[in-house]
């Protein structure tokens, strides 16, 4: 089956224009990831590979798909308040609101790196595409990684 995917940014620097910010990513994440920003207060940045598994991930009982796998989250004030989230860390404010990282309950990742539980039916040639998007998912996680989220702050800016 073939599956349209998301339109990969070609720079590194996201805008949300509703909210009043952007986020300056590493240049290296170009063609790497998109911003799902349909809810703009609840940005959802997703890792998007070469591989398969790194793509797209189908939703249990049903056709529809979930392009990319979720790295984190910008979410307003307002937002964490309605969710479930870990990792939560203010990043920066804009228009007077706070806006915060947060990551996921469960390790969206995970379909680069449990060989067991995901790669039973992949093709040689498609392992090497995930065991290297999970190098690459690994790259970006150490841009966002940290503790305090300094290089995230240091992206995050108010236009």
């Amino acid at each position: 089956k073939e599956f349209p995917g998301p339109i990969l940014p070609t720079n590194s620097i996201y805008v949300n224009e509703e909210c009043g910010y952007q986020l300056e990513f590493p240049q290296e994440w170009a063609g790497w990831y998109f911003v799902n920003d349909n809810n703009p207060q609840a940005a959802v940045v997703r890792f998007y590979g070469k591989s398969m598994r790194g793509t797209v991930l189908a939703k249990t009982f049903s056709e529809d798909y979930d392009y990319g796998l979720t790295m984190f989250f910008i979410l307003s004030e307002a937002e964490v308040n309605h969710g479930t989230y870990d990792s939560v860390t203010h990043i920066g404010t804009s228009k007077g609101v706070r806006y915060y990282f947060a990551t996921t309950t469960d390790v969206s990742l995970s379909p680069l790196k449990a060989e067991s539980d995901y790669w039973f039916d992949l093709s040689e040639s498609e392992c090497r595409r995930t065991e290297n998007d999970w190098t690459k998912a690994q790259e970006m996680m150490e841009f966002y990684g940290s503790e305090d989220r300094a290089a995230l702050k240091s992206a995050f800016s108010e236009i």
